[in-house]
């Protein structure tokens, strides 16, 4: 082991897919290091791909990948003056879950870095925790740059 480039013989995170669409940062606020990557919800990449959470204190020992929380959906978009977007939330066969239907989503306008998603019941996601879901998103002159559920 070269103590310049490397931490550790093992791998630092061991379950999931750790590559370049994934993230690790210090998080000032929860005082650790947080990861989100890619998991599958049957494993070893098998079912739906969905992404998990893990902790460190000092980066070399993580706590295991969980199926991360939801509170909010927040999005980064940019609609025309008449564009808009509705986001549905389905379960894995593709129905809407009540609530979060179609015919509930609230239109969503604007250019914001920071839309908070909502539907006629409000904004809260959290009752989908531990759930896999489908986001599905029905757009209308609209850019959307990146999505994030937010514990």
């Amino acid at each position: 082991m070269n103590p310049d480039t490397q931490l550790q013989e093992t791998p630092l995170i061991r379950n999931g897919a750790f590559d370049s669409q994934n993230v690790a940062f210090w998080s000032a606020t929860e005082n650790c290091y947080i990861a989100y990557f890619r998991t599958w919800s049957k494993g070893e990449f098998a079912g739906f791909r969905t992404i998990s959470r893990s902790t460190s204190t000092h980066f070399t020992d993580w706590t295991p990948a969980v199926p991360m929380t939801f509170g909010e959906l927040v999005l980064n978009l940019s609609t025309g003056a008449a564009g808009g977007v509705f986001v549905e939330i389905q379960d894995t066969d593709g129905k809407p879950i009540p609530g979060y239907t179609r015919a509930d989503a609230l239109e969503q306008a604007g250019d914001e870095v920071e839309r908070i998603v909502s539907w006629k019941s409000g904004t809260s996601v959290a009752s989908l925790a531990g759930r896999e879901i489908r986001l599905h998103f029905t757009l209308k002159d609209t850019d959307l740059y990146a999505l994030q559920f937010r514990p």
